[in-house]
């Protein structure tokens, strides 16, 4: 409902799937924490 409302919400979207895919490659310190943590927003968002 939001992102039709909001076309920009799902490029949001995209891109933190993009930096979450980049985490996830990239293994680096309480890099589980913060992806969790950014994908909690995303789902809020």
């Amino acid at each position: 409902m939001n992102r039709r409302e909001d076309p920009l919400l799902r490029q949001h979207c995209t891109r933190l799937l993009q930096l979450a895919e980049t985490t996830n490659i990239k293994p680096g310190r309480g890099s589980g924490k913060r992806r969790g943590q950014k994908q909690s927003h995303g789902f809020s968002a």
